[in-house]
């Protein structure tokens, strides 16, 4: 690990000060689909409770193809057929995934369950339609996008709700746990900031004093958030459960962190930007995160 650094975080959520904390990483593997080009890369982006990992990669066109880890680890090609391109995004403990897909006519939305792909389009998206986070209960977050910008969504039971944040413009949402606690971000005039929202009510999560941009993008079922954050010397992982803040850089030469996902187990799932251009996919876990009981 090349360094683990701590800071303290202002978390709107508990209005406390976070406690310094060091993490160890006690697991790391890394993730690249067989033919991702070192300037294509593999992107991982969302991972269930069983270990599961779904996520996307390049070819050497540059076309866009999703995967899905299967029982024996092995990555497996998932594309909507018929399509330009796939982004695979989210999955739960059923294995349903939630994920975008790009065909001639724009952007849409789609989820894979039990063989079957379903396409979604917000009912106001005039610029596509990308869910990210998918639980157990078949709730899924993302956004939308239309004249007016973008709108971060919540879609359950075949209904639609925006959640537009109120502070600001141009909301996404990108996790959702068991409990319907959705992180995500949105803009304003001094840039770009995380949110927790829960119950109808959006919380800031603030930024350590020196980032200059907080992307909050899981959360588990206890509340743990990971995500990334940018500061003079590039870009960072976190784990934050409001009373603590750790930011953690994968391992990689000279590498940029993002961290874009959490399960109750307490792996965390990402990617690594080497110097040279290669990105890829990592699951690790760390001594910080306990793991949390299943819910209902």
């Amino acid at each position: 690990m090349n360094k683990a650094r701590v800071m303290l975080l202002a978390f709107g959520l508990l209005l406390s000060t976070c406690a310094v904390s060091v993490a160890t990483i006690s697991k790391f593997l890394r993730i690249d689909f067989p033919f991702a080009g070192g300037q294509f890369g593999t992107y991982v982006f969302g991972a269930n409770n069983k270990g599961q990992v779904v996520g996307f990669t390049y070819d050497g066109t540059g076309a866009a193809h999703s995967f899905e880890s299967g029982s024996d680890a092995n990555l497996i090609q998932l594309d909507v057929p018929d399509t330009l391109a796939t982004f695979a995004h989210g999955i739960n403990d059923a294995g349903h995934i939630a994920g975008s897909f790009v065909d001639q006519a724009g952007v849409h939305g789609f989820t894979y369950v039990d063989g079957a792909y379903a396409m979604i389009d917000a009912p106001l998206a005039t610029k596509g339609t990308v869910p990210y986070g998918i639980n157990n209960r078949e709730e899924i977050v993302g956004y939308f996008a239309n004249e007016t910008g973008t709108h971060g969504f919540l879609y359950a039971a075949g209904a639609f709700t925006v959640l537009d944040n109120p502070g600001g413009t141009d909301t996404v949402a990108y996790g959702i746990n068991q409990s319907g606690q959705i992180v995500g971000t949105f803009r304003d005039s001094s840039g770009t900031h995380s949110f927790l929202y829960h119950q109808g009510k959006f919380t800031r999560i603030e930024s350590p004093i020196e980032a200059s941009l907080t992307l909050a993008y899981g959360v588990n079922d206890g509340g743990q958030i990971v995500g990334t954050f940018l500061d003079g010397e590039g870009m960072h992982g976190f784990i934050s459960d409001g009373r603590e803040f750790t930011t953690v850089d994968f391992p990689g030469e000279g590498g940029r962190t993002v961290m874009s996902g959490i399960n109750n187990s307490g792996d965390v799932i990402g990617n690594v930007y080497e110097s040279r251009g290669a990105v890829h996919g990592v699951l690790m876990s760390t001594d910080i995160i306990q793991p949390v009981p299943d819910r209902e």
